[in-house]
């Protein structure tokens, strides 16, 4: 055997010994070195020893789980928890990361169902004995049903922020954030520079107009009343107009405050769950990262550096850290680099920590993959996401094919120091109901979200918008009737497009309306205007009835919408429908119809939680239909299963378009074959003409 022989052989040897843990490494090292030191009868003699110790550990390499080296237990011990150590399925002690590594940041992969999410929570319940804050953007309401756990956590939805994104955080000049501000609003709307520079003139101007910070409501009335004459700089209002508008209609008084009423000082010193569920991607992406940017920068004008302070946990991760946004053309414009992957690689010197996870690796930015100490991944379902964890975690073969062998809560673990060799984890369950509704999260919530207000935060309710003609007759418009679309009160009020266009953008500015658009058939959605919390109260203190849209504050637009025009739908039908009814004998439905001695429940379900006991009642029904959106029927007919014969899922749209064939389907008749008596007037009309004729002719 030469000397080259002998080497691969010591390398393989070593390394099989290690991953069968017969020897440490150090010590398969050092044997490995004396071996290649003796002479040939001494080497022979070694590889026959050598031999006999790993014929000892050879059963292992016939285990179907993976057999890979692992670290020693002085070099798996860490603050901060993620599972216990696996050899060929065995669980051995315990492997924990420090706060030093976590502030390096960790990267979390693997399919859907894998235990992302529970690994996750369990990691935030040790932060939270650890005492060491964090916020956590949670797009499914996962997070928030851990409050039973942990009564410290702190769970916030996206609607009861209240900031002004133009205030800079303490300390922070305004010029400075303004820029960081534009550049991110420009990125994520997809801005060119021309009309960022335009926006900064329109902010600029609305700051000398107001002689302070100014709410983007006050740019959006600066950059609407420009009389551009040149036709590069209308272009460039007419797109800072328009983003302008999409974020003050969204989002309304959450992002168009007078000031920044809701402390984020205090919020970074408790642990927070974010809910962003309910939002589009831009808006999303929008509030996230002015939170980012707020924190870097309120962390660099204080100087903190040098320990962990903050944690920022973001599950669906390729939602703000995309792998296409480096490439786009907006990106390439400012600074080459997305603004997500900005903070990635420069907020880690500040205290603070990004725990990311999602279940597609390949959507996720190049610079999240690079900037992480810490990379665990589960099983993976698409060989191109296999493939590029390989590559970001630098496995071998044996590394690959162990990925694909990983079951639930199975984790092959990759770290930047320390111990560099990949091995697996396995965490443990975390047993928690998921069935903390709205209702119990606002009244546990309640008392804590209003004392995170600023003092003095009442100045954006303190002042009385003065309001033209048109835009009062349009408020009143909505306050009457909720749920009708806005081509059908530009009818009624008797207006054009463009001059409702101006009304509704004047209360939008005031923060007494904001445009929802719906899904209610295939194609775009449709467009309503709904009151907000602000509009509400302005309204009521002027004698309005506002009992309805109090209501509507409780369930949401959306729904309430839905329920109204299913009830309206079987009305017409000739059902007698009523909403929030209760069954004979048993619970409220969201809609209760009879007719004819049948009965018809339909509930309304806009996501997939909280479903628990929805089909209590459907033994006393002869049908019950679960609406939802479209594209979420699999995901909400999979949490109620099994499903009673005459229980339905369905989209809200479906269950509106076939409500004719329902109610014919119970009532016992066939939709083109109607009993005369079940014709309408106009069709018995048509058949007594036809009738008299026949009789005419003969």
């Amino acid at each position: 055997m030469g000397l080259t022989d002998e080497l691969e052989w010591a390398v393989r040897t070593a390394e099989l010994a290690e991953r069968l843990g017969l020897l440490r490494l150090k010590d398969a090292s050092r044997l490995m070195a004396a071996y290649l030191l003796e002479d040939d009868d001494g080497r022979r003699s070694l590889r026959e020893d050598l031999d006999a110790v790993l014929g000892v550990g050879a059963p292992l390499m016939l285990s179907e789980k993976p057999v890979l080296a692992v670290p020693e237990p002085e070099r798996s011990r860490g603050e901060i928890v993620l599972g216990r150590v696996c050899r060929a399925g065995v669980p051995l002690w315990e492997f924990g990361i420090s706060r030093e590594e976590l502030n390096q940041h960790v990267l979390i992969t693997a399919r859907s169902g894998a235990g992302k999410t529970t690994l996750i929570m369990r990691i935030m319940l040790q932060l939270v004995e650890l005492g060491v804050p964090f916020t956590a953007l949670d797009f499914k309401r996962d997070y928030r049903h851990l409050v039973r756990l942990c009564p410290e956590l702190l769970v916030v939805r996206w609607s009861d922020l209240r900031v002004n994104p133009l205030e800079p955080p303490p300390g922070v000049p305004f010029p400075e954030w303004r820029q960081q501000f534009l550049n991110v609003f420009g990125h994520v709307h997809g801005i060119w520079h021309g009309s960022t520079q335009y926006l900064l003139e329109a902010v600029d101007r609305a700051y000398e107009e107001r002689g302070g910070v100014p709410r983007l409501s006050d740019v959006y009335r600066v950059v609407a009343a420009s009389a551009e004459r040149t036709r590069k700089l209308q272009e460039y209002a007419s797109v800072v107009q328009t983003r302008l508008y999409g974020v003050i209609s969204k989002l309304g008084p959450v992002f168009d405050s007078e000031r920044t009423e809701t402390d984020v000082e205090a919020l970074l010193g408790l642990p927070v769950v974010l809910e962003l569920d309910g939002l589009g991607r831009d808006e999303a992406n929008l509030l996230a990262l002015w939170l980012f940017y707020w924190i870097y920068a309120y962390r660099r004008a204080r100087g903190e550096r040098g320990r962990l302070l903050h944690v920022l946990i973001v599950d669906e991760a390729k939602r703000i850290f995309t792998a296409s946004e480096q490439y786009s053309q907006t990106t390439s414009e400012y600074s080459g680099v997305p603004p997500a992957d900005l903070i990635c690689d420069e907020i880690r010197d500040f205290g603070e920590a990004i725990i990311a996870a999602d279940q597609e690796p390949t959507k996720l930015s190049s610079s999240l993959k690079a900037n992480t100490y810490v990379k665990l991944t589960g099983f993976l379902g698409s060989g191109r996401d296999v493939a590029d964890v390989a590559e970001a975690m630098n496995l071998d073969d044996y590394g690959r094919e162990a990925v694909s062998r990983l079951e639930r809560g199975e984790w092959l673990v990759k770290l930047a120091g320390r111990y560099t060799k990949p091995f697996i984890v396995r965490s443990e369950d975390l047993p928690v109901r998921k069935d903390v509704s709205d209702g119990e999260l606002r009244r546990l919530m309640g008392p804590r979200l209003r004392r995170l207000r600023k003092l003095g935060s009442g100045r954006a309710e303190a002042g009385t918008p003065f309001l033209s003609r048109d835009a009062w007759r349009l408020l009143l418009d909505v306050c009457a009737h909720p749920f009708c679309g806005l081509a059908s009160r530009a009818r009624r009020l008797g207006f054009s497009a463009r001059r409702l266009e101006r009304a509704k953008a004047e209360l939008v500015g005031e923060g007494l309306v904001r445009q929802v658009d719906v899904p209610l058939r295939r194609g775009r959605p449709t467009a309503f205007l709904a009151l907000t919390s602000r509009g509400v109260r302005f309204l009521e203190a002027r004698g309005a009835d506002v009992g309805l849209w109090r209501r509507v504050g409780r369930v949401g637009f959306e729904h309430a919408l839905y329920q109204v025009l299913i009830c309206v739908a079987l009305r017409r039908l000739g059902w007698r429908a009523r909403l929030e009814a209760r069954v004979p004998g048993g619970r409220r439905v969201d809609v209760l119809a009879e007719k004819g001695g049948r009965l018809l429940g339909v509930e309304v379900e806009l996501d997939a939680e909280g479903l628990e006991g929805k089909l209590e009642c459907a033994g006393r029904l002869d049908a019950l239909y679960v609406a939802t959106r479209r594209g979420m029927e699999v995901e909400v007919e999979a949490k109620l299963t099994p499903l009673p014969g005459n229980v339905r899922v369905v989209s809200v749209d479906e269950l509106l378009r076939t409500l004719g064939d329902v109610s014919a389907e119970l009532c016992g008749i066939r939709r083109k074959m109607r009993k005369d008596s079940e014709k309408t007037p106009s069709v018995r009309k048509k058949a007594v003409v036809r009738v008299r004729r026949s009789v005419r002719r003969g």
